[in-house]
């Protein structure tokens, strides 16, 4: 798997224009970042899996935005389905590793 210094440019995402490339490279870079933010996992937390999550990147209403299940929390099946998913809007950030930084909606 990549680091986060072998990502793509990735373009101003309020003036790029939709493509399958984009948002597969956005993909990806939600991936690392959600892969970067736990170094210190133990060994028995499984690293974030984009598939088991069920990892949406898409975009609608002019904006980029990725959902996933959270499963890290033991409590995950006991919350309202309106807990249990994450879902944060991408936005374009030159100055970090990967360009994107993550805001939760």
């Amino acid at each position: 798997m990549s680091d986060l210094t072998d990502f793509p440019d990735i373009p101003n995402l309020d003036q790029a224009p939709y493509s399958e490339d984009l948002r597969r490279a956005l993909y990806d870079a939600v991936v690392q970042l959600e892969l970067a933010e736990h170094p210190e996992r133990e060994e028995d937390v499984p690293a974030f899996d984009p598939d088991a999550g069920r990892l949406t990147v898409f975009y609608a209403w002019g904006r980029w935005f990725a959902v996933w299940r959270d499963l890290e929390s033991e409590e995950t099946d006991r919350l309202p389905p309106s807990r249990r998913w994450q879902v944060v809007r991408i936005q374009s950030d030159p100055a970090r590793p990967a360009g994107i930084v993550l805001h939760e909606v």
